[in-house]
């Protein structure tokens, strides 16, 4: 006390400016020691004391009270003494209530504030941007003058305490502030809060080029980011701690006066006071971090701006504005480096400009995330490797690796980018089935399926395809041989055969020619196999020289069909030499591969058209990567629009597994079970050559969501270069000679056609004798009512069965109709293309021709010698040959004509030889067994007697077959019977000659023949109903019309769908032609009449004759009907 008592003494007594300094229990000690070592102007005497100690009276009117005592209440009870003893209070905060004198403050004025920020924002054009603020009394009231003066330019405003728990604020902004994209932020608050909101922009990663940050006055202290702006009044910037801040104004204060007081300036101390308000507070310094320092790189006046040093913002950026988007990076393999000693995997980089088409879709996408950008980081640091310390060594230099990963196709190096970017997502395209398992790799997604998927895809294409006898090749690796399990189990239940499964299968991984000569007995176990279907579960990298080593051994163009589960995209040889690229070519060209499916339905078409403008027309298989990286950026963008922060690994994934959108391989979404795409979309890719260039094009789309599973879209071109679907091994098995070799025999084609004028002549020969001497014949029409029959019925089936044996003898495409084509081969037993007999099976079939031949002839001859009454065949036991004659006789002589003189003569068809010698000819059902000589001599000899007595036997017996039939009433013209077997003899002919030498003239020949056949029945009756001769007709005008249809295909390569739409259109008017007239011309005689029961409806259609034949005349004289003449 004593000696503030002097103090005050010396301050009356000098005559000097009096600067009391009032302090209180709430003045930091810290500022306190700054304060008091403080140097004032010499013009002013100062004294540092309490509110309690301050003696009004003691102090003269110009005395100057500054208020450093931190409270709101001291502060005001200060101002009072002031307006009461005219003291000049000086306030270092401000105060809420105005008094009637003029007050002072060491801050500046809100409205002041206010006003040079919204300047600078407008210099920086910055139009939108989110604000944050502090609770204390001064910054609440320059933020609201500060939203008064920009109510639409503020997008969001927080308020926050000093205290504010740094957690909260964190989850705060990642939900409210980083989903919205806004980068531009002003901050007008203490140091505490401002310090409290940077830190948080910085850890949830908002900190970035494109972010904005200006801050007014201390927020200022304590910061260092590179490119942070700041506000600051003029003379501060050195001073921005606000407990210096406050004693550095006060300093500049005193200065002020003292200048004006030593220029002899006589003005009152409050005109000093307001000039300096005026003027020199009004000035604001522009502070910008660079290089960790803040430097003054420009002064505000008013709303004059000067900048003398450019302004650097983060990420080193020059200038942003309210309408620069944020980037959300992330990285991808898009390189093709691997360690020393692996070559560069130069596929990956163009497989990986699918993803970057994706992020340039994405990126114009407005539906996405319009105010986000997404940006790929390049990655290249392994491929097909699995050297987790190279991969892990080239990643940690890259600084900043975003939220999530693509990964490669390539399996080895999958697993160590899973476990470097743990806990960040890996979206891959590997298919290896192990990756699959969700507790093994939780943080792995693919946008394919696994290999395990392929396997099953491949046994189903072969069940479609009809084919039952394969060979297959797989890798060593996990990978294949798990599919390889799945493919065998699919295999045995659809009952597909392996022949090379007994020998060694498997191919090392990164097999090479150079190792032929060690697994040359696994390619010549798939040669002797016999199988022409390859299955490879191989990987690219292998599949090419494995394809070498086949041809090595053996296989040639035709011999083998290949189907693997990888793409080639057409680039088989890949700049090998010629030598191995024509080994290649040889056997790839028809090859099939199963493949993920690219650039399917319309979002697919349209994605690969513009793919073409923005890179070029190689688009093969970049739809994977380009569908890899939407599933990331489409989930990203999930996460943000629900409000939650796309760098949480954790929501991430769970979105990302969640996802389901249609992409450029169809709809993708992942299996809640696995790591797998669920019903993904495959294709069948078919390599063809166009021009001397190998191309690989779309041909099967297998879709398991779409209505139609399985979609043809264009033609395939098989492995013998043609469109006819190959059978599953090879035509002649196990030659003893090099059937490439093997050429047209001219002699084996010369006894051919000897062979068929003889049974030609044969025929004409027994048609004139029977003609002239035997049949006069003709049933009575049917011109009145009559119930049908069942045998009538059989009648009418009968003329509809023989179109498809017509059919079976000419030419029938095997892409035009699988129905038509099937059932002319049944019908017409045509086993040369109903089903490949060979070897020991032929053989058997032409016994088994030959025997039900003869058994024929002998019914016949024992029907003829019982019909003559002799007592031997009279006999009871014989009787069942009435039947037989009955019933079976009509249909066996009917139906079984052609096809057992089909199949005969077919022995004859020794039509490839290789030599010129006759001897040297072969059958194409049994190159094993020369032509005429030794077995095929002995089946010719015995097949030729067996035809010279079928075919008369046959031919004379087959107009009486009709009179037997009781019940019968539509009975054919003798005379057209003999005609019609004349007439199939011919075509027959023709089927094994012409056919043979020339398809095309056969095809347009044969239809010209069956074209006059039919007009020839508009004036002669093969039946006595008129109904049906009028079928008759229309069946073989519809069999001419087909086959002209197929022939003018072939000639022309018409496409399947084409030939069916025209087939089905042209039978469907023909038969409506045919009902047309029917219902003008023709009368309906026959009826059928509803029975009561069954049993009786069957006994009355086919009757129940029992004919009891006795020794006495009266007896033969009712079997009379029954002989033969």
């Amino acid at each position: 006390m004593l000696c503030i008592f002097l103090n005050l003494l010396q301050l009356v007594a000098g005559g000097e400016f009096p600067v009391v300094m009032i302090i209180s229990e709430n003045t930091p000690s810290s500022f306190l020691s700054k304060l008091e070592s403080s140097t004032f102007n010499e013009l002013f005497d100062s004294l540092i004391i309490t509110l309690e100690d301050f003696s009004p009276s003691s102090f003269i009117p110009e005395t100057i009270l500054v208020d450093f005592t931190f409270s709101v209440v001291l502060g005001m009870n200060l101002q009072t003494l002031g307006d009461i003893y005219g003291f000049n209070v000086i306030s270092t905060r401000y105060l809420p209530y105005r008094y009637p004198n003029e007050q002072f403050f060491l801050l500046q004025k809100p409205e002041i504030v206010s006003s040079a920020m919204t300047e600078m924002l407008n210099y920086l054009e910055w139009t939108q941007f989110i604000v944050f603020s502090s609770e204390e009394l001064y910054y609440r009231e320059i933020l609201d003058k500060f939203l008064e003066a920009n109510p639409t330019q503020v997008k969001n405003c927080f308020v926050l305490h000093p205290e504010m728990d740094e957690l909260e604020l964190e989850n705060m902004i990642s939900k409210m502030i980083k989903t919205t994209s806004f980068r531009l932020f002003v901050i007008i608050s203490s140091k505490s809060v401002s310090n409290l909101v940077v830190s948080a922009i910085i850890k949830k990663k908002i900190f970035s080029a494109g972010t904005g940050i200006l801050i007014y006055g201390e927020g200022l202290a304590g910061l260092s980011s590179q490119g942070i702006l700041g506000l600051v009044q003029n003379g501060i910037e050195n001073y921005l701690d606000i407990e210096d801040n406050k004693i550095s104004q006060l300093l500049g204060l005193l200065d002020y006066i003292a200048e004006k007081k030593s220029s002899n300036i006589e003005k009152q101390f409050k005109e000093i006071l307001n000039e300096y308000y005026k003027t020199g507070k009004e000035i604001f310094n522009i502070i910008n971090i660079q290089n960790d320092e803040k430097i003054v790189i420009g002064s505000l006046n008013n709303t004059n701006i000067e900048l003398f040093i450019n302004i650097t913002f983060p990420g080193n950026m020059k200038f942003i504005d309210s309408n620069f988007k944020t980037q959300i990076p992330f990285s991808y393999a898009g390189g093709q480096a691997n360690p020393p000693g692996i070559p560069p995997s130069g596929y990956n980089p163009l497989q990986m400009r699918g993803a970057k088409f994706a992020t340039m879709v994405a990126n114009n996408d407005t539906s996405l995330l319009p105010n986000f950008n997404f940006s790929m980081i390049y990655t290249d640091c392994g491929v097909s490797t699995s050297n987790a310390t190279y991969i892990y060594s080239c990643l940690d230099n890259i600084p900043e690796l975003g939220v999530g990963f693509l990964s490669t196709s390539w399996g080895t190096s999958t697993v160590p980018y899973i476990d470097y970017f743990l806990p960040k997502p890996v979206i891959s395209s590997d298919t290896y089935s192990g990756l699959s398992d969700k507790k093994l790799y939780p943080t792995m997604i693919r946008a394919v399926p696994s290999s395990n998927y392929n396997g099953a895809i491949l046994a189903n294409t072969l069940k479609v395809f009809g084919w039952n006898k394969i060979m297959i090749l797989r890798s060593d690796t996990q990978k294949y041989y798990n599919a390889y399990q799945v493919f065998l189990g699919l295999s045995k239940y659809y009952g597909i055969k392996i022949l090379n499964v007994n020998d060694n299968i498997t191919i090392p991984y990164l097999y090479t020619r150079d190792q032929f000569e060690n697994y040359r007995g696994t390619f010549q176990a798939c040669y002797d196999s016999g199988a022409r279907i390859f299955i490879s579960l191989l990987p690219s990298s292998d599949y090419l020289h494995v394809v070498e080593g086949l041809y090595d051994v053996g296989f040639r163009r035709g011999d083998l069909q290949a189907l693997s589960t990888i793409a080639t995209g057409g680039n088989i040889c890949g700049g090998e030499l010629d030598e191995h690229c024509i080994k290649r070519k040889e056997l790839l060209i028809g090859a099939l591969g199963v493949y993920n499916a690219e650039w399917i339905g319309d979002y697919g078409k349209e994605m690969e058209q513009r793919f073409i403008k923005a890179f070029d027309s190689f688009t093969a298989f970049q739809c994977t990567s380009f569908d890899q990286n939407m599933m990331l950026l489409r989930s990203i963008s999930q996460v943000v629009k629900s409000g939650f922060d796309y760098e949480d690994s954790q929501i991430l994934i769970k979105y990302i597994r969640q996802e389901k959108f249609v992409g450029c391989s169809g709809i993708l979404s992942i299996s809640q079970d696995s790591n797998d795409r669920s019903n993904a979309a495959s294709m069948l890719q078919n390599i063809i050559l166009d021009n001397d260039t190998v191309k690989e094009r779309k041909v099967v789309v297998f879709d398991p969501s779409s209505q139609t599973p399985m979609q043809l879209i264009d033609d395939i071109i098989w492995c013998d270069g043609t469109k006819v679907m190959p059978n599953d091994y090879r035509f002649s098995l196990n030659c003893p000679f090099d059937e490439t070799k093997a050429t047209d025999s001219k002699i084996g084609y010369t006894v051919l056609y000897i062979v068929c004028f003889i049974i030609a002549l044969i025929t004409i020969v027994i048609s004139l004798i029977m003609i002239k001497s035997f049949f006069a014949k003709n049933y009575e029409e049917i011109n009145c009512k009559k119930i049908i029959t069942g045998q009538d019925m059989i009648a009418l089936i009968i003329i509809i069965i023989e179109i498809f044996q017509y059919l079976s003898l000419g030419i029938t495409p095997t892409d035009s109709s699988s129905i038509i084509e099937t059932l002319s081969e049944v019908s017409g037993v045509n086993f040369r293309k109903f089903f490949i007999v060979e070897n020991s099976a032929y053989w058997n079939m032409i016994l088994i021709s030959i025997i039900v031949a003869w058994i024929y002839c002998l019914l016949c001859l024992m029907i003829i010698l019982r019909s003559k009454s002799l007592i031997l065949f009279r006999t009871s036991f014989f009787t069942i040959l009435d039947y037989i004659s009955e019933y079976l006789m009509p249909l066996i002589g009917d139906l079984s004509f052609m096809p057992i003189i089909s199949v005969l003569m077919n022995l004859y068809v020794c039509t490839l030889s290789i030599s010129n010698d006759l001897t040297k000819s072969y059958n194409s059902h049994d190159c094993n067994t020369f032509c005429w000589t030794g077995k095929h001599l002995s089946y010719s000899a015995i097949s030729f007697i067996t035809l010279a007595i079928f075919i008369p036997f046959s031919m004379y017996l087959r107009p009486f077959w009709h009179s037997f039939q009781t019940t019968l009433n539509i009975k054919p013209n003798q005379k057209y019977m003999i005609f019609k077997s004349s007439f199939q003899i011919f075509v027959i002919v023709l089927s094994k000659t012409v056919a043979y030498s020339n398809r095309y003239v056969f095809g347009f020949l044969y239809t010209g023949v069956l074209l006059t056949y039919s007009l020839s029945f508009i004036k002669f009756k093969a039946f006595n109903y008129g109904i049906a001769n009028l079928w008759l007709a229309v069946s073989i005008f519809m069999t001419a019309y087909t086959e002209l249809l197929y022939s003018i295909s072939i000639l022309s390569e018409f496409s399947g769908s084409n030939v069916l739409a025209a087939l089905i259109c042209g039978n469907i008017g023909i038969v409506s032609l045919g009902y047309y007239i029917q219902s003008r011309r023709c009368v309906s005689y026959l009826y059928s009449e509803p029975s009561k029961n069954i049993p009786e409806i069957f006994k009355y259609a086919f009757g129940k004759n029992e004919y009891k034949y006795k020794e006495n005349n009266d007896d033969d004289d009712k079997s009379s009907n029954r002989k033969i003449s």
